[in-house]
């Protein structure tokens, strides 16, 4: 291991702190501590923040009878000889006599810690003293505020009696000046909360920065210990609790980042969504314009149809009405013509049964005598039947006797008709033989009239068959055929 030497006097540091009870007796120089260059210059920074701390903080308290100059550098030789291979039972102090007389050995006890701000009053007195300026802002902001809002009431109280005026100015200067208090009152509510936002809690400053005195304090007592019995775990384990500190709030740090990226993921996807949802509601406030211009035209068109609907309904009406007059005039006239008919028709019936009653009556006598009479002529019909019927009975045997004769006379007369129609059909059949005798005999004198006429001028007969060697065809041939077929 090398050797680390104690550095020189000059390069003593201003900034001291004292040190109180000092052990005195150390008979032997101790030998020349062994430590690492780079241990050595850790632990001195590490120590030397420490006491820096402290020292900024005001947590050392120093005694002025026991004040003694010691530098960062002996603070450090300390450490080194404190963490050297020598056995417990022989490490002692090296001897820094000729540096300003400096006795190696520090007691824990010799640094106490200074009460920080002990007194309650002290305590509020800070707080008071470091939030008295945000606290005459918010002072003042809440007194604007207030304002404010009495002055919107007092507006909204005024708006009924301004209503009832028939003067509309001053109700539109109202609503104007209570929209400026509105939009006033919500400027200074937002600047309230930001001003309540940046006001800093001082207590619980305080209080945290007592906590990290107390820390500091039993670090530095238990690093003197470590001084004194020549070993590091407090250190080491404050080192290590340090880093796995500084882990913990490395993993936060990245988590914290992962949770802020999908934060703005989120806020991505909010914004977005707020997007699309702007574009819908505008797409919709379009869809709305159209259709409420649609309805508009819709209603200044039905309300022109409406009212000429209406005109042609009063004019139908009126007409309908005109003709209903003239239909009740016509039938209430038609009702009293009725009238009229009736009661004639009535006087008529009157008149009408009195002759029917009296021609009744007539009838009746009529009828009586009538049959009276028929029952006289149905007597004397009887009578002149029964002699009918009498007569007709000496008839029928009348007919009787005469009968036969009768038949025998009817056969002979029957027989002669027979005999004269058969006469008759003879005679006009030999009527027919002899026409038709007559015709023939005149067409047979007709031909041989013709015959003769055609020899005499010297003339073929028609018909007649010619000479072969005439030098005729066959076609005269087929013409002879031919007439003679004919």
């Amino acid at each position: 291991m090398a050797t680390a030497a104690p550095p020189p006097a000059a390069a003593e540091p201003a900034d001291e702190f004292d040190a109180v009870d000092v052990e005195e007796g150390l008979s032997k120089p101790p030998p020349p501590p062994t430590l690492e260059p780079e241990e050595a210059e850790h632990v001195r920074g590490v120590v030397g923040r420490l006491f820096e701390k402290l020292r900024l903080m005001s947590l050392l308290k120093v005694d002025p009878g026991m004040q003694a100059s010691v530098s960062w550098d002996r603070v450090a030789a300390v450490v080194a000889w404190s963490s050297s291979s020598s056995s417990r039972a022989n490490r002692e102090m090296p001897n820094l006599d000729a540096d300003r007389s400096w006795k190696p050995s520090i007691h824990p006890s010799s640094l106490t810690a200074r009460p920080p701000l002990s007194l309650p009053y002290t305590r509020f007195a800070q707080a008071a003293e470091m939030s008295r300026g945000v606290g005459l802002e918010i002072s003042r902001v809440m007194e604007k505020q207030l304002a404010l809002e009495t002055r919107f009431e007092e507006l909204i109280k005024e708006q009924p009696e301004l209503k009832a005026r028939n003067h509309k100015a001053p109700f539109l200067a109202n609503q104007k000046e209570l929209h400026d208090v509105t939009f006033e009152l919500r400027d200074t509510t937002e600047e309230l909360c930001k001003r309540l936002k940046e006001n800093p809690d001082v207590m619980d400053n305080i209080a945290f920065a007592e906590r990290e005195r107390a820390k500091l304090q039993g670090i530095i007592a238990n690093l003197l210990v470590d001084l004194q019995t020549g070993t590091f775990c407090s250190m080491t384990k404050w080192i290590e609790d340090e880093k796995k500190r500084e882990r913990e709030i490395k993993e936060t740090y990245e988590r914290v980042a992962a949770k802020e990226a999908a934060v703005a993921e989120l806020r991505q996807r909010i914004i977005d969504e707020r997007e699309q949802h702007a574009e819908a509601m505008k797409q919709r406030e379009a869809t709305i314009g159209e259709t409420k211009e649609k309805l508009k035209t819709a209603k200044a068109e039905i309300g022109v149809d409406l009212r000429y609907r209406m005109r042609d309904i009063e004019g139908e009406a009126s007409m309908r009405d005109k003709v209903n007059d003239q239909a009740l005039d016509d039938l209430r006239a038609e009702i009293e013509k009725v009238k009229k008919q009736i009661a004639q028709e009535k006087q008529a019936h009157k008149t009408t049964m009195h002759h029917l009653r009296k021609r009744v009556e007539k009838s009746n006598e009529t009828l009586a005598h009538w049959q009276e009479k028929h029952k006289r002529d149905s007597e004397k019909m009887e009578t002149e039947i029964l002699k009918v019927k009498h007569k007709h009975e000496e008839t029928l045997a009348k007919i009787k006797e005469i009968e036969p004769a009768y038949l025998k006379k009817k056969a002979e007369d029957d027989e002669k008709e027979r005999q004269r129609v058969i006469w008759e059909s003879t005679v006009k059949e030999r009527e027919k033989k002899a026409i038709t005798h007559a015709r023939a005999r005149g067409n047979w004198q007709l031909g041989l009239d013709a015959i003769a006429a055609f020899k005499a001028e010297g003339k073929p007969l028609p018909g007649a068959k010619k000479d072969k060697k005439g030098g005729k065809g066959k076609g005269d041939k087929k013409g002879g055929k031919k007439g003679k077929k004919k």
